[in-house]
C-alpha cells in the first residue's frame, strides 16, 4: 500500500535576539542571563520551535527559576520592532534573526 515518510531536511538553529546596546546583554549569553530574561515568547503554530520550548522550559525547571513570559505572539513580523524598542528577548530560528539583525537594531546571542 501506499506509505508516507518522514525525513529531516535541515536542522533549525534558535538564538535569542535583544536589542543593541541592551544592558545585560553583549553578543554573549550565558545560563544565568538566559534564566533572568524577560521574554517576547514567539509561537508560531508547528512542530520546530515547540520543540526547542519544551527542551527550554525543561532547563528553567531544572534552574527552579519561573520564566518571564511578557508578550506572547504567534506570528513574527513586528517581533524585531518590539525587541529594539525594549529590553525584552526572543528566541527565533538564526536564519529569521539574521534577516531582523541587518534591518533592525538587534544583536543575535548565542
Amino acid at each position: 500500500g501506499a506509505g508516507f515518510f518522514r525525513q529531516q531536511l535541515r536542522t533549525l538553529r534558535f538564538v535569542c535576539i535583544a536589542r543593541a546596546g541592551h544592558p545585560h546583554f553583549r553578543g554573549e549569553l550565558d545560563i544565568e542571563q538566559f534564566l533572568g530574561a524577560s521574554f517576547i515568547d514567539y509561537e508560531p503554530a508547528g512542530g520546530t520551535y515547540s520543540h526547542f520550548l519544551e527542551r527550554a522550559n525543561r532547563v528553567f525547571v531544572e534552574h527552579k527559576v519561573q520564566r518571564r513570559v511578557a508578550v506572547k505572539l504567534a506570528h513574527l513580523p513586528g517581533i524585531d520592532k518590539m525587541i529594539a524598542a525594549t529590553d525584552l528577548v526572543a528566541v527565533v530560528s538564526e536564519g529569521a534573526a539574521m534577516s531582523m539583525a541587518g534591518a533592525a537594531s538587534l544583536q543575535v546571542l548565542d
